[in-house]
């Protein structure tokens, strides 16, 4: 089904003012020569081009694992918190106007957990007990 229509795209012509159509395809295991990927990777038939035509590059991507992004999330976090406390602020100081301090007071407690240490691992399970 998706090389299908993949292939209806890869048939359309785009108009000379059209920017490019991204597609992103997200899979836990890919293999450039096998599944899926290999499937979509097939060259088209003679009356058209097919979705190989379309993929750029020609191999599956490796990506970090979840883990490692998810261990980021909290400093992410924190940076979005302290760009819109930042925008608020210039936004009283621009009509001269004072913060608002309850509602400052618990996105500062929260930023202030964000930016605490990682708490050390848990001891792992004994052998035999669920994690």
């Amino acid at each position: 089904m998706l090389r299908r229509w993949l292939g209806g795209l890869a048939d359309r012509i785009a108009g000379p003012d059209e920017k490019p159509l991204r597609i992103l395809l997200l899979e836990r295991h890919s293999a450039p020569d096998a599944g899926w990927w290999a499937e979509l990777c097939q060259p088209g038939t003679l009356t058209g081009r097919g979705p190989d035509a379309l993929i750029d590059p020609g191999a599956p991507l490796l990506l970090a694992p979840l883990r490692a992004v998810v261990a980021r999330l909290p400093q992410a976090f924190a940076g979005l918190m302290a760009a819109i406390v930042r925008g608020y602020l210039r936004r009283c100081e621009q009509a001269d106007a004072e913060p608002n301090q309850a509602l400052l007071a618990p996105v500062r407690a929260t930023f202030a957990r964000l930016q605490a240490p990682p708490a050390p691992p848990a001891d792992p399970p004994p052998p035999g007990q669920p994690a």
